[in-house]
């Protein structure tokens, strides 16, 4: 069994666990059906199991945050432009072009934008940042998650923002020690949190202690995993266009791919060789963009990366569910 067939059955297991457990909205049964996959897979990244143990920490002041709805897929700018086949380079090319890119763009922070779809209408946005891009045991690394999710007759809105510092291990270690921040703005049943822990609405909680293994940068969306399924067959290169004004390389997946429905293209700096953006479902129905932005670790780039505590709101101690 090859190193890909392992990851392959880990991820597939995972998800499976998880989609066991989610509930979804009552609100939202189309938003369920779309971001089942996508909540999964966010829970698989950061699957908490914490001692906890409440910390004091400083409240700063700040304005309620409301994240934009971003530029809707389909709108001018957004898709890419049209499609040429001259001077096509071959997928295990990419492949290792990919690899490389990622090393070089190591020490910035790797923004993540996931845009969820339904009948024309973005219902739910996760952001992510991360860094580094490619942590290594032994390293400290910072992950910052906010979702924002619509009702169905509200705007979008920002429903929980979380930041873990982990201090990264092997692949193969089950737990990695933190530091976890939650901010829970929705009034939703059970709040915020990660299997058997919730911080309540209106609240934010302090957690320390061990948590499932992050490896950020490196789950099934990260550039390892992306330039390892292109190696084995899993995406094929179809030509070259422009994302954003941007020279891009498109690929398009295979049946041999993890992501589904077809079909599921994702689009490649043709400089850089850095993934620009991935789509998949029917646009018309049910569908998901999702976008990468690496920025320069400046310090305000870097401030990113923190979870800012709105004024006024308690912290609490997590309940175990």
């Amino acid at each position: 069994m090859t190193s890909l067939d392992v990851d392959t059955r880990r991820i597939r297991d995972a998800f499976e666990r998880d989609l066991a457990d989610y509930r979804a909205p009552a609100d939202l049964a189309e938003r369920a059906r779309l971001g089942g996959l996508r909540r999964a897979r966010r829970h698989r990244t950061l699957a908490v199991s914490v001692a906890a143990a409440a910390c004091a920490a400083a409240v700063t002041a700040l304005a309620v945050v409301t994240l934009a709805s971003p530029s809707h897929p389909g709108g001018r700018g957004q898709q890419p432009g049209a499609i040429s086949q001259a001077a096509l380079p071959s997928a295990a090319s990419v492949s290792k072009a990919m690899l490389t890119a990622f090393s070089a763009a190591n020490d910035d922070v790797l923004y993540r934008t996931e845009t969820g779809i339904s009948k024309g209408v973005v219902v739910d946005v996760y952001r992510t940042w991360s860094w580094p891009v490619q942590p290594v045991p032994g390293q400290q690394a910072l992950l910052r998650d906010a979702y924002s999710s619509r009702t169905s007759t509200g705007p979008l809105r920002l429903a929980e923002d979380y930041g873990l510092v982990y201090t990264t291990r092997p692949a193969s270690a089950k737990y990695v020690p933190g530091r976890l921040t939650m901010v829970c703005y929705a009034a939703r049943e059970g709040g915020c949190g990660y299997e058997n822990t919730q911080t309540a609405a209106g609240t934010w909680s302090l957690q320390r202690g061990r948590f499932g293994n992050v490896t950020a940068g490196l789950d099934d969306l990260g550039p390892s995993a992306l330039a390892r399924g292109i190696a084995a067959g899993q995406w094929r290169v179809t030509g070259r266009t422009r994302v954003d004004g941007q020279q891009a390389i498109e690929l398009t997946e295979t049946p041999a791919g993890s992501y589904k429905p077809l079909p599921v293209l994702l689009w490649v700096n043709a400089h850089t060789h850095l993934p620009l953006r991935m789509s998949w479902g029917a646009r018309g129905s049910s569908a998901t963009q999702l976008d990468w932005h690496y920025l320069k670790p400046t310090t305000a780039n870097r401030a990113l990366l923190r979870v800012p505590i709105p004024a006024g709101y308690p912290r609490s101690t997590p309940s175990k569910s």
